[in-house]
């Protein structure tokens, strides 16, 4: 992704958020970028579980090409109970599915993966894999993707970049839930 793209997507999102936007420069040397976030008076917040059990044995794919996020994701859903494939590309995930015969239940991907790979494409090589129409979540921090016939066409839910864990929780369940009301004829 080229910088402009990069930078583009912080100012976006800081908007959302309302986070001001400092910056730095000197010639010949380069530029830093300060983003200022309020501190969070309560820590259980950040961290909370979800509040109930829903999550609890869920079998979820988590696949981040940034190591810190893939790591942070996957402790929080393991946290509330959900058992965890987290990779950082295609190819570790597929080595990790090689390892297990138990159903997928969600897949929750970033859209920008490395080697030109996108959200959407590992969602259909994890379901092609299962031989299943897997719920999907395609978080990402490009405000420019939108729901569209690609989305629609692969039941895929589209969510932004940064999602608040109780939010992810939230979102995690709807998903699951009304992926079996399709499934079944519902609404």
């Amino acid at each position: 992704m080229a910088s402009g793209s990069v930078l583009r997507i912080v100012k976006q999102t800081a908007d959302l958020i309302k986070a001001p936007i400092q910056v730095e420069s000197l010639v010949g040397q380069g530029t830093t970028f300060f983003l200022t976030l309020p501190r969070s008076q309560d820590l259980q917040a950040v961290v909370a579980p979800a509040k109930d059990t829903y999550l609890r044995g869920l079998r979820i794919v988590v696949v981040d090409n940034d190591e810190i996020v893939l790591e942070s994701m996957a402790r929080t859903l393991e946290e509330w109970g959900c058992r965890v494939i987290a990779a950082c590309d295609w190819v570790g995930l597929e080595a990790k599915l090689e390892m297990t015969s138990s159903p997928i239940d969600l897949i929750l991907t970033d859209f920008h993966l490395d080697a030109g790979l996108s959200g959407y494409e590992l969602i259909k090589r994890v379901r092609k894999r299962a031989g299943a129409q897997i719920p999907s979540i395609l978080l990402t921090g490009d405000v420019e993707i939108r729901h569209g016939p690609e989305s629609t066409a692969t039941a895929v839910v589209i969510a932004y970049k940064p999602l608040p864990y109780e939010k992810l929780a939230n979102l995690i369940q709807e998903t699951i839930s009304s992926f079996g009301a399709q499934a079944s004829g519902g609404a």
